[in-house]
């Protein structure tokens, strides 16, 4: 679709989608499906510079609880956890699966409520982070441009979890839950004869990460990312429980806490030759800035981009199976269009108009995107599980190609815009 945005001087010019495009996510077009929120994840699967401060406490792993810390809570079974004065750096007992599977069932009701009613103070609730930042957004849009709701969101159904807890030491506590989606508008749910309002139709594999910030705390979703029929293959010990991965871990290839500094950089053209080489050719890389050049502008106007870590909404890893990590992360992507001397934009986007702070006919737009990413990490040594990215003969997640990322998922929209 062209977007509605003309440029005005003596002449009004009407100005196509490679103009006004920031609000777009990067990479090639997707068809839209259905969303986790409103319409966050309908349509920009994909693609303000955030303080640089240090990955929040706790969001990866860091060092290894203790061995008498472990001791003491096995010997006070009836305690639901090990709790010093210092909450900050207590071990707590992971969660178990009959509640996180509770937190899944709770979310689902909520996040449909808050679907249909576009209730931006319930989503606030439920969700945190890079999704909420998307999924705030994204109500705003709906409640604009739909004001009678004539499009209703999906009611989802969330079955068939499969549960990622890890061990934790202190807060906050996150787990994640891969859940078979299936989506129907409540009126197609409502007219269904009796016996026959099943779940909807299917709308994929999902992640969802829920972190819990402190004790006695809400359950929220922090990230989600879809993973297909290639769900990742996270190792699980004997107790069926996961290993967070520490933030600074020497055995892979990028420690979790280097990977969105590395790929911001990568998108800046200001990453290494050894950075660079550490993702793969492909959509959320080389294509994207092969589009950003596109873009670029010419006698018209000028776009320039800023992309940047978001630490404040936390790096969560997983170890594999393949001793390498399944990382999820934030960043925020800024684009500014400047139109030449004597010319003015004219947006007349409906989802930017949804967004917008300042009058429509102005010289400067600015754009910020949210984008939440899931990538595989492979070990710094290849392990035996190691391919060359090929799927595995299980129907698990391709291994990553010895040497480089794999981008499970890539969800981008835009949460603000600015007219100047």
């Amino acid at each position: 679709m062209t977007d509605q945005v003309t440029v005005t001087d003596d002449v009004t010019t009407e100005i196509a989608d490679e103009v006004t495009g920031a609000h777009r996510s990067h990479g090639p077009r997707r068809s839209p499906r259905p969303r986790l929120s409103i319409r966050s994840l309908s349509s920009r699967r994909g693609p303000r510079a955030a303080r640089d401060r240090r990955t929040p406490r706790g969001a990866v792993a860091g060092p290894r609880r203790p061995r008498l810390a472990a001791l003491l809570c096995a010997a006070v079974v009836a305690l639901p956890g090990c709790v010093t004065v210092e909450g900050a750096t207590a071990w707590v007992a992971p969660l178990d699966e009959a509640a996180a599977a509770e937190v899944l069932e709770r979310f689902e009701q909520e996040n449909n409520q808050a679907n249909a009613d576009r209730d931006l103070e319930l989503n606030a609730r439920i969700e945190t982070g890079a999704l909420r930042d998307i999924d705030q957004a994204t109500l705003k849009v709906a409640a604009a441009t739909d004001p009678d709701n004539s499009e209703p969101a999906p009611q989802l159904d969330m079955g068939d979890p499969q549960l990622w807890i890890p061990r934790l030491n202190g807060y906050p506590k996150w787990f994640v839950a891969v859940t078979d989606v299936h989506g129907s508008t409540t009126t197609e749910h409502e007219d269904a004869p009796q016996g026959e309002q099943g779940a909807g139709e299917p709308i994929g594999r999902w992640m969802l990460l829920f972190t819990q910030a402190e004790q006695d705390g809400p359950w929220q979703a922090a990230y989600m990312a879809a993973a297909g029929d290639a769900v990742p293959a996270v190792a699980l010990d004997q107790d069926g429980l996961a290993e967070e991965v520490p933030a600074d871990d020497p055995a892979l290839l990028l420690a979790p806490e280097e990977v969105p500094g590395a790929y911001t950089a990568l998108l800046q053209g200001e990453a290494s030759e050894e950075q660079a080489a550490l993702f793969p050719e492909g959509a959320f890389t080389t294509d994207m800035l092969a589009e950003r050049e596109a873009q670029a502008g010419g006698t018209q106007y000028v776009r320039q981009y800023l992309d940047s870590a978001a630490p404040e909404h936390g790096v969560y890893a997983l170890r594999t199976e393949d001793g390498g990590a399944l990382v999820f992360f934030a960043t925020r992507h800024q684009s500014k269009l400047t139109m030449a001397q004597g010319r003015r934009l004219d947006i007349q986007d409906p989802e930017i108009r949804a967004l917008l702070e300042g009058e429509a006919r102005q010289q400067v737009l600015t754009t910020m995107d949210v984008a939440q990413q899931a990538v595989l990490v492979p070990p710094a040594a290849p392990g035996p599980e190691a391919s060359d990215g090929s799927d595995d003969a299980s129907g698990g997640s391709p291994a990553p190609p010895a040497g480089q990322l794999t981008f499970v998922d890539r969800q981008q929209a835009t949460v603000s815009a600015l007219a100047e």
